[in-house]
């Protein structure tokens, strides 16, 4: 097992819920993503939250429950690589304001799987911002 385990979603009774009692009971961390109240595949790591599970909003939530410092470098835009493929259709899909991580699942039609690997991706190039479950774009001058 990880030192960490992040349960991105889970219903009130998911397997997932079971991965995150055996690693607690572990003592491993466990972190969980805050979901819409409303998502029934979001109860299991809501519940998770409200019974005192950290939030793992981003990649430097995980890595502070880890003692580790998280890096904040991004580079210039003249430096940043480029986008393709499905890193600019998703980039290309997102707005100019901030919008939640559900917006990709629905305009690229990606699973949340694939859509976080291309968000983090877009993020550590400098194209996006995460926080709390939310997107925004970073600099006009990017591949639009």
């Amino acid at each position: 097992m990880s030192d960490a385990v992040v349960v991105v979603e889970s219903q009130s009774t998911g397997g997932a819920l079971g991965t995150a009692v055996e690693a607690a009971r572990r003592g491993r961390t466990v972190l969980a993503v805050p979901g819409p109240v409303t998502a029934p595949s979001s109860a299991g790591t809501n519940q998770l939250l409200f019974d005192g599970c950290s939030p793992a909003r981003d990649v430097d939530d995980v890595l502070l429950a880890l003692g580790r410092e998280p890096e904040r470098r991004r580079p210039a835009a003249e430096q940043r690589p480029r986008p393709i493929g499905l890193a600019k259709k998703v980039l290309d899909s997102l707005p100019w304001q901030a919008v939640p991580v559900e917006h990709v699942l629905v305009s690229a039609g990606l699973s949340l799987g694939e859509a976080m690997l291309v968000l983090e991706q877009l993020e550590s190039d400098g194209w996006v911002s995460l926080r709390a479950g939310w997107i925004e774009r970073i600099g006009r001058g990017g591949a639009r």
